[in-house]
């Protein structure tokens, strides 16, 4: 997506050579009432050693669990891979589920990246 200005200013060298801003703004969709969603952004991904996850597909997975009522993932800097993926998990039942407990709901529907990803339940 790309607008011509910014609400409270932008960093010159972000603008293209006819004054287009690139909002990083991705995977839109428009709808037949002309509403336009945005589905995520193109620097929302975590590089974890080189590999690309995005978090929003791994939220994807997490809330398809029955057991789990919210999740965010959100990257944390490694010293050896750079940065790993943390997902924050509310489940619907408080206390039901612990940090382990939806490492095989990963592994049975994402890339190995995603499998040992800490998960934190509140």
């Amino acid at each position: 997506m790309c607008i011509r200005r910014y609400l409270f200013g932008a960093v010159p060298e972000r603008f293209d050579a006819n004054g287009w801003l690139s909002t990083g703004d991705n995977r839109c969709a428009v709808e037949e009432d002309g509403t336009i969603n945005l589905a995520g952004r193109s620097d929302d991904v975590i590089n974890r050693g080189g590999e690309k996850v995005y978090p929003g597909e791994v939220e994807e997975v997490l809330l398809g669990d029955p057991r789990v009522l919210e999740a965010v993932v959100v990257g944390r800097p490694d010293a050896i891979l750079g940065t790993v993926p943390v997902a924050y998990v509310i489940p619907v039942e408080p206390g039901a589920i612990d940090d382990d407990a939806l490492v095989p709901t990963c592994s049975s529907a994402a890339p190995r990246t995603w499998c040992r990803s800490a998960v934190r339940c509140k």
